[in-house]
């Protein structure tokens, strides 16, 4: 198929190789004149593992190109990604801002095409476009809900070989053109969920928020370790070996971070919030952080000359101030070079606050 990817941002960037990877003819459009002048040179900016290899192979094979200009495709393409981000506002809610301006060029350059939302968008925002689209007269350009569930650090393994795929879509031919595009993916067993376009954007939310509360209830459990002797990792380990339970996302942290998981809160709450309801569940666990006072926590350690040391002993004692801390692991996770949004760069900013020196901040990534 011919395939427009609107966005060549993290999740953008990977599906857009991904899809060329299984024979598609991709193009990868932004409005980052610097950020597509690098990708037509194969120059990735950011880092994950065997991205750069696929970006590539499949520029030199004529499957993948860059552009800033939408109109060069726009006579052969058979399907649009739209995947630009949709930030939090004040109040909480997405910012569906980047969608539209996508869904009006689009509508600009065609009278008949899909459409595939892959941003993470609120509950009802296919409809919303549905009704917007209708108003222009652009009845002919469906609407695909298509949630992405990639992991930082290991995004091409997850888009090459997911654990699922969910599409939201409205009439068989549609639902028929999108399980072809993603068939190939599954070679042994097929893990695609055709459902509606409300269920598979209440699915994101729904999977996000959950390991959300997975995080913050063993945090808590990791606080009451601390006061009671015992041993944190014994305890997931014991949790985990239990198959209803499972030993993903079981892992004491600092806190939840990311780009992903404290905007989908906010935004599942705003949702909430405006359907009356009350999620207690989801005002209770999935707060953006879990530790409120860094300085009790024992958990939160740093490494310096090889050896772990606790940052409550240098706060503790003030003549230690004076040497510079080495801060590791300030990305969000291994195999990865995002640092936005970690809880690790928070406490870089508490500890200067606390006139600590910080030496450097190390993007750390696991030695092969």
């Amino acid at each position: 198929m011919n395939i427009t990817i609107i966005g060549t941002g993290y999740v953008g960037l990977v599906t857009g190789a991904c899809f060329a990877e299984t024979g598609n003819k991709v193009s990868c459009v932004d409005v980052d004149v610097s950020k597509v002048q690098k990708l037509q040179a194969s120059k990735i900016p950011f880092f994950e593992p065997g991205l750069a290899e696929l970006v590539a192979r499949n520029i030199e094979q004529g499957r993948l190109t860059f552009s800033t200009d939408m109109t060069s495709t726009k006579d052969h393409m058979d399907v649009y990604f739209v995947c630009v981000g949709t930030p939090s506002r004040a109040d909480g809610a997405a910012n569906l801002d980047y969608v539209y301006q996508c869904i009006d060029q689009i509508a600009d350059l065609t009278d008949e095409t899909i459409v595939v939302v892959k941003s993470t968008v609120p509950i009802g925002t296919n409809a919303k476009l549905r009704f917007y689209l209708d108003q222009k007269g652009k009845d002919k350009i469906h609407l695909v809900s298509n949630p992405e569930f990639l992991r930082e650090g290991t995004a091409v393994e997850d888009s090459l070989k997911p654990d699922r795929v969910v599409i939201g879509a409205r009439g068989d031919k549609v639902a028929e053109k999108m399980h072809a595009l993603y068939k190939p993916f599954f070679l042994r067993s097929e893990r695609i969920f055709m459902m509606s376009p409300e269920s598979a954007e209440l699915t994101k939310y729904a999977a996000n928020c959950y390991l959300a509360t997975r995080i913050t209830y063993m945090n808590e459990i990791s606080q009451l370790c601390e006061e009671m002797d015992a041993d944190v990792n014994q305890v997931r380990q014991a949790m985990g070996a239990d198959h209803r339970i499972g030993p993903q996302y079981l892992y004491p942290s600092v806190g939840i971070g990311g780009s992903c998981f404290p905007k989908d809160l906010r935004a599942m709450k705003s949702v909430y919030d405006e359907k009356g309801l009350r999620p207690e569940i989801l005002k209770k666990f999935c707060k953006p952080t879990t530790i409120k006072k860094i300085d009790s926590s024992k958990r939160y350690v740093s490494i310096l000359v090889g050896k772990a040391i606790c940052l409550e002993k240098f706060l503790r004692f003030g003549e230690r101030r004076s040497k510079p801390i080495p801060m590791i692991f300030v990305n969000r996770q291994p195999w990865t070079s995002f640092a936005n949004y970690s809880m690790h760069m928070q406490r870089c900013g508490y500890l200067i606050l606390r006139q600590v020196k910080i030496r450097k901040r190390y993007l750390v990534m696991p030695l092969k």
